[in-house]
C-alpha cells in the first residue's frame, strides 16, 4: 500500500511540473484509439457490405450452410 501510495504522489508531482507531457501522452493515446476504433468501424462496414451482396445473390457462406 505504501508503494501504490508513492507511486501516486509520484504521478501528481509530475503532473504538476510537466502538464504537457502528460497532456501530450494523453493526445497520443487518444489519437490512437481514434484511429483503431475508425479502422475497426471500416471494416465492420466493408463486411456487412459484402454479406449485403451475398445475400442479394442468394451465396450465403455463413456457419452451418450446407450449400
Amino acid at each position: 500500500m505504501l508503494t501504490s501510495g508513492l507511486a501516486v504522489a509520484a504521478f501528481i508531482v509530475i503532473v504538476i511540473l510537466l502538464p504537457r507531457v502528460v497532456a501530450g501522452v494523453l493526445a497520443v493515446l487518444s489519437g490512437w484509439i481514434a484511429v483503431t476504433l475508425l479502422v475497426q468501424a471500416w471494416r465492420l462496414r466493408h463486411l456487412g457490405e459484402q454479406d449485403a451482396s451475398n445475400a442479394r445473390r442468394g451465396s450465403s457462406k455463413g456457419p452451418g450452410d450446407r450449400r
